[in-house]
């Protein structure tokens, strides 16, 4: 083999590699979700809220129902952890019990948001906002994004006749609690 022919072989082994390294650089970036991805989520019975397809530069990664009945929408790939620990940089879970708000216990913060009382915790990165008969919690990495993306959530599956919400509109008044926290034994 001649000198020539070495080097051109080492520069396609060398650029093999390379584009092979770049392809596994991040196993746990997640490609943007489908319609068919979504189904499960907007099959929902009651009203699921989401920011769309992509937020602030970050695409829908996870869209399902969680045991219990809520939905989990993240958006972005992981800031921290791992497979099965993965933090993402958005989470927003709509929860059909709105006769619990999770972070109520632990934090008296109040803030109005769309005309709403809102919980707030962790200095605004995480926001609960009861409206209809739904709970809607966002969790963000910073409280700019969290509270962005409360203004920003619309309704995935209107259920609700006129329950669709306008980005930034009021969202309808919580409703007194369904007592599902009765059957949930």
């Amino acid at each position: 083999m001649s000198s020539r022919s070495r080097r051109l072989f080492r520069a396609a082994a060398l650029a093999a590699t390379a584009l092979g390294l770049v392809a596994c650089g991040d196993t746990l970036q997640i490609r943007p979700l489908v319609a068919s991805d979504i189904s499960d989520a907007h099959g929902a019975s009651y009203t699921v809220y989401w920011v769309g397809r992509a937020f602030d530069g970050m695409a829908l990664s996870v869209a399902t129902p969680e045991t219990g009945g809520s939905v989990l929408m993240t958006y972005g790939n992981c800031l921290l952890g791992g497979q099965s620990t993965c933090v993402r940089a958005l989470t927003i879970v709509t929860s059909h019990d709105n006769s619990f708000l999770p972070g109520a216990a632990v934090s008296r913060i109040r803030r109005m948001i769309r005309g709403q009382s809102a919980v707030v915790a962790l200095g605004g990165r995480i926001l609960e906002i009861s409206t209809g008969s739904e709970v809607v919690d966002i969790s963000a990495d910073t409280p700019q994004l969290a509270l962005a993306a409360a203004l920003a959530m619309t309704p995935l599956n209107p259920f609700s006749p006129g329950s669709t919400t306008a980005p930034g509109a009021p969202l309808p008044p919580a409703r007194p609690p369904d007592g599902f926290e009765r059957t949930a034994s």
